[in-house]
């Protein structure tokens, strides 16, 4: 895997700083249209089943673990990273990115945080999404008996 590390910066794909893949499997399906100068490159890349050292994705998500219940591991072992690269001379896209990873274990059980990824590739920030996880409880109240229960008073209330 290192020779795919060394290719990915030409096609606008950036590493976290200090990182790299051991093993795995990579693939790509790309098309080239275009003058060398003007290249414009179309297509899929992807890494499975592959371990990204020098990276510790559980301290990046901290927030995110506690929120979840979960303890983070040291590694960060990716089951699948794809997505969709579109590169031109005006501009570059990367979309339908899919990323499973395999960082953060012992989990009390189904407890999934929406979050959020900012900042850049080299030094990506993760922040949950604290308006996601307020929905998602709010709708696991209303499916609940419970929580149907306890807002037939509060409709009152509203005028509902």
């Amino acid at each position: 895997m290192p020779q795919l590390a060394n290719m990915l910066p030409v096609f606008g794909v950036v590493l976290p700083a200090g990182s790299s893949f051991q093993g795995g499997t990579a693939n790509a399906k790309l098309s080239f249209a275009g003058p060398v100068e003007a290249l414009v490159t179309n297509g899929t890349l992807g890494v499975s089943n592959t371990h990204l050292t020098g990276f510790d994705l559980g301290s990046k998500m901290s927030t995110i673990q506690k929120l979840a219940g979960s303890k983070a591991g040291r590694d960060t072992d990716i089951q699948t990273l794809a997505a969709t690269v579109h590169m031109a001379p005006d501009g570059s896209t990367i979309e339908d990115i899919k990323f499973v990873a395999l960082a953060m274990l012992g989990a009390k059980g189904d407890t999934g945080v929406p979050f959020t990824i900012e900042g850049t590739a080299s030094n990506p920030v993760f922040r949950p999404d604290v308006k996601g996880m307020l929905a998602r409880r709010v709708q696991s109240l209303e499916k609940n008996d419970m929580g149907k229960a306890a807002g037939k008073p509060l409709g009152g209330v509203s005028g509902r």
